[in-house]
């Protein structure tokens, strides 16, 4: 009995020892081969057929994971769409039942992905909310969307969004880039933010007087003043107003809150101090021992003499009404400067040359 496939013959020997050698017999087993026309790691929607041995006669039936269909058919082929282990039973017309390989299919699965915020998704102009990809997949390429418009460059795992529009992210497998996957929306509110601004009624405080700091009211808004102690803003107690007075020099700024809960500040606005000396006739003489500016005759009708140290030369001269606006600028030449500024109005004005004290001026 044959049990192994081969070249089979017999050797006769009689008892004189005569030796002969028959015909020879090729045996053959008849095998059941699977193979698949293609890749067996597929992407979702795609297929691969796997291919069985055929025979006259042949009939087959096909497993999936070990189970077999019901019943024989004669597709020698099978179109495979889902994972799985799968090999096929052959059932030839002499009765014989032959079972194949097994070959493995992987449908790649398609990611899932989600957004999570990483704050309240109602935010202030000017601030910012970080939005994530959640996916347990590894390897996924991102591509993030605002109202359905892909956002150049927005390929990170993240997303700082800053204005207002509903997101999405869509992911990918590189593997299977056809298979693109959207998230959930995340819709972003942006409110708007105060920009206040603020006047003083002077820059220049003298002794005994006071600058009151103004912004212009808005109906919902509450205000904050804050004075600077070197580069760090200090909440002033108690100015809670629109306007706040103070007769200290400093760097002041206003918060505004507005009903939105969005916050805006001024820019900074600084008050000097001045320590200005009482006016004398013909002349004024600035707060410092050197006496290195004379102004005369002060109070004058517009025409005036500056006259400084050889130091001063060459510098330009700010005159400054009570607001601080700088209103002309004159160029001291020499030691002696005759100043015209009959062009200004009759009041009080200060003239600052340099880093030196302001020197108050009276036009009559």
């Amino acid at each position: 009995m044959v049990f192994q496939p081969g070249n089979y013959t017999v050797t006769v020997t009689n008892i004189n020892g005569c030796i002969s050698t028959s015909n020879s017999i090729t045996i053959s087993f008849l095998q059941a081969i699977l193979s698949a026309t293609g890749p067996t790691t597929i992407c979702p929607g795609s297929s691969v057929v796997l291919q069985a041995s055929t025979g006259t006669g042949y009939t087959y039936q096909w497993v999936k994971n070990g189970n077999a269909a019901m019943n024989f058919t004669n597709n020698s082929s099978y179109t495979v769409i889902s994972s799985g282990i799968y090999s096929v039973n052959i059932l030839t017309p002499g009765g014989c039942l032959l079972s194949s390989n097994n070959i493995q299919v992987q449908v790649l699965a398609n990611p899932s992905v989600n957004i999570i915020a990483t704050g309240s998704t109602t935010i202030c102009s000017g601030s910012s909310l970080t939005l994530i990809a959640n996916s347990t997949s590894n390897g996924l390429s991102y591509q993030w969307k605002k109202n359905g418009i892909n956002m150049t460059g927005a390929t990170n795992t993240f997303y700082s969004v800053t204005q207002a529009g509903t997101y999405t992210v869509v992911v990918s497998n590189p593997s299977c880039p056809n298979n693109q996957v959207s998230s959930n929306p995340i819709t972003v509110t942006v409110n708007p933010s105060p920009t206040p601004t603020i006047t003083a009624t002077t820059l220049l405080i003298a002794p005994g007087s006071s600058a009151t700091l103004s912004t212009p009211f808005v109906t919902g808004n509450s205000y904050q003043w804050q004075k600077f102690n070197g580069n760090f803003p200090i909440s002033i107690p108690g100015a809670n107003s629109n306007s706040y007075t103070t007769s200290i020099g400093g760097t002041y700024r206003v918060r505004a809150t507005n009903t939105f809960g969005c916050a805006g500040y001024s820019p900074q606005l600084t008050l000097v101090n001045t320590q200005m000396p009482e006016i004398e006739s013909p002349k004024m003489l600035a707060n410092d021992s050197n006496d290195k500016i004379n102004v005369y005759p002060n109070p004058n009708n517009g025409q005036f003499n500056v006259e400084i140290t050889s130091e001063l030369v060459d510098q330009d001269m700010h005159i400054l009404d009570i607001n601080g606006r700088i209103i002309q600028i004159a160029k001291l030449n020499g030691l002696i400067n005759s100043i015209d500024s009959e062009g200004l109005a009759r009041g009080t004005y200060w003239l600052q040359i340099g880093s030196q004290q302001p020197i108050q001026m009276v036009k009559n």
